[in-house]
């Protein structure tokens, strides 16, 4: 929003000069913080119109190429974790995974340091059972949970670690 007062900003000024010029001084004031206000007023306003419009552009897509919406059948064992969609299955043993994290119930099998297959705490039919597979997790992959540290930073956060700064095994 900040961005579009300053385009108003400069949009007001440019389209405003001859008032600055002919020393109508008043009235150009009033034309910039008017332009400025109708700018971030309109921004205001469209934001989330345009925002909702150009997710459900997304999210239509990802139906239509099948990527969303799609059942995943997944493993945990002493070889590894693997999950299943669409007849392909990713396979990653315990030592090629990037990072293991607990997060608020949920686990976060690390792939890389982008990439990870959540397994939220709604998945388990009671707490012992989550402590059953923490503990089976714990014995088969021979290292613990770290916290929440990749799960937390977002996206852009993990995008911008540098190859020294990943998270200790």
């Amino acid at each position: 929003m900040g961005a579009a007062g300053i385009v108003a900003l400069f949009v007001a000024l440019i389209t405003n000069f001859d008032k600055w010029q002919a020393g109508d001084v008043g009235t150009f004031a009033i034309y910039v913080l008017a332009t400025i206000v109708a700018g971030a007023l309109g921004v205001f306003l469209l934001l989330g119109p345009i925002r909702r419009f150009l997710r459900s552009m997304y999210r239509r897509r990802l139906v239509k190429a099948e990527a969303i919406g799609r059942p995943v059948e997944s493993t945990v064992d002493q070889s590894g974790i693997s999950y299943t969609v669409l007849g392909q299955t990713v396979t990653c043993t315990w030592d090629s995974l990037y990072a293991l994290e607990e997060d608020a119930g949920t686990f976060h099998f690390w792939m890389s340091k982008m990439v990870s297959h959540p397994w939220p705490a709604r998945l388990f039919a009671s707490e012992e059972e989550r402590q059953v597979f923490r503990e089976s997790v714990l014995k088969w992959s021979g290292r613990s949970f770290s916290p929440p540290v990749l799960a937390r930073l977002g996206a852009r956060g993990r995008a911008n670690l540098r190859a020294n700064e990943t998270t200790p095994r």
